[in-house]
C-alpha cells in the first residue's frame, strides 16, 4: 500500500509508551508487525485518549490504538479488528487510607496554596499587560516594556483599592470597606479551597476495602474520560471524576483526592507491579475485547485481521504477551 495512513495513538502503559527513540508497548509492536507484514506505510498521531474514537469517526485518522475496547456505542461508527485481548475492570484502592501527615501537606495543601498563588499571579500579569499594551502610548505608562509592566501593576492595585480605573486620589470611605470586603471574600473561598486538603489530617475511616460495584456509590471514584470504566460508573450513578489521562487518576488516589480508581484490568496490574502502597479490592466482570478501532471507509479491516490471525497461528502473538504481560 502506498499511501501513508495515520494512526492515533495515546500513551497507556503498557500498550503505548514513550521512548527516547518514538514509541514502544503491547500494541505497538503488535501494529509494527501488522505493517510489516502488510507492506503498509504509516505515521503516529498523538492524541488525548478522548478524542481517539472522533479522529477515527472523522476521518483523521485511519486507524487507533491504545487499550481501546469495544463496545456497542463505539461499533454504530467504528469498525474493529478481531479481539486480541480479553480482561474485566478493576477496582484499586489504597492499602491504608490514613496517609502521613507530611505526605497531604507536601502533595495536597502546598499544591494547592501553589496553585492559588499561580493563578492570580498569572491574572495580574495578563491584566498589567493589557493596560501596558493599550495605555502605553497615552503617557499612562512608560513605553519601555519592563517599567511599563510595574507602573502597570502599581495602576492596577489603585484602581482595585481605591474602585475607580487609574484613580490613584483617595476616595470614599464606604468604597474601601467595600473593596476589602471584596478581598476577605476571596480570602475565605481560598481558605475553602484549601480545607478539602486539610480535612484529609483528620480521617479517621477505616481502611475502604471495596467488594462490589455497590460499595463504591458513597465514594469518590476516579477513572480516565471517555473510558469503558466511565461509561460504566455513570450508568451506575456513582459520583465519578474523570481525567484525560488514567495516570492522573492513580496519582489522586496515592495522594487520597479520590477513593479508588475503576479502571482496565492490564493497565491497572501493570501499573502497582512495583508499588506497594495499592491493593486490588476486586475485579469486576466485564467481558472487555481489546481490538484496533478502524475507520469503515479505510478497507483496512481484511488486511488488519488476517496479520493478527497469522500471528497467533505461527506464536509470534504469544511471543508478544509474554514479552509484555507475562505468563
Amino acid at each position: 500500500m502506498d499511501k501513508i495512513i495515520k494512526v492515533g495513538i495515546s500513551l497507556l502503559s503498557p500498550f503505548v509508551t514513550k521512548n527516547q527513540y518514538g514509541y514502544s508497548g503491547f500494541e505497538i509492536d503488535l501494529w509494527e508487525e501488522i505493517v510489516k507484514r502488510a507492506n503498509i506505510q504509516y505515521k503516529y498521531v498523538r492524541m488525548p485518549f478522548n478524542d481517539l474514537m472522533n479522529s477515527v469517526k472523522n476521518g483523521n485518522c485511519e486507524v487507533a490504538l491504545s487499550g481501546i475496547t469495544i463496545n456497542p456505542e463505539r461499533e454504530k461508527y467504528l469498525d474493529f479488528s478481531t479481539a486480541y485481548l480479553s480482561c474485566g475492570l478493576l477496582i484499586l484502592s489504597r492499602k491504608k487510607n490514613k496517609i502521613k501527615t507530611i505526605d497531604i501537606i507536601k502533595n495536597n495543601i502546598l499544591k494547592e496554596c501553589l496553585k492559588i498563588i499561580l493563578f492570580f499571579a498569572l491574572f495580574i500579569f495578563a491584566i498589567s499587560n493589557f493596560i501596558w499594551f493599550s495605555k502605553k502610548n497615552y503617557g499612562f505608562v512608560s513605553t519601555n516594556y519592563l517599567n511599563g509592566i510595574i507602573e502597570s501593576i502599581k495602576y492596577l492595585y489603585y484602581s482595585a483599592y481605591h474602585l475607580s480605573f487609574y484613580d490613584i486620589s483617595p476616595y470614599q470611605k464606604k468604597d474601601r470597606i467595600l473593596f476589602g470586603a471584596i478581598i476577605v471574600l476571596a480570602f475565605i473561598i481560598s481558605i475553602i479551597y484549601i480545607i478539602k486538603s486539610l480535612i484529609l489530617l483528620f480521617r479517621k475511616e477505616k481502611d475502604f476495602d471495596p467488594q462490589s460495584i455497590d460499595d463504591l456509590r458513597s465514594k469518590k471514584i476516579a477513572t480516565e474520560r471517555a473510558s469503558t470504566s466511565e461509561r460504566l460508573l455513570k450508568l451506575e450513578n456513582i459520583k465519578t471524576i474523570s481525567y484525560l489521562k488514567i495516570e492522573k487518576a492513580f496519582k489522586k488516589l496515592k495522594n487520597a483526592y479520590v477513593d479508588a480508581v475503576l479502571y482496565d484490568e492490564l493497565a491497572i496490574l501493570h501499573f502497582i507491579k512495583d508499588k506497594s502502597m495499592f491493593k486490588i479490592s476486586r475485579r469486576i466482570e466485564e467481558n472487555q475485547q481489546y481490538a484496533i478501532a478502524i475507520n469503515p471507509q479505510s478497507g483496512l479491516r481484511g488486511e488488519i485481521d488476517a496479520q493478527i490471525m497469522k500471528m497467533k497461528e505461527d506464536g509470534f502473538f504469544n511471543f508478544l504477551y509474554q514479552k509484555w504481560f507475562g505468563e
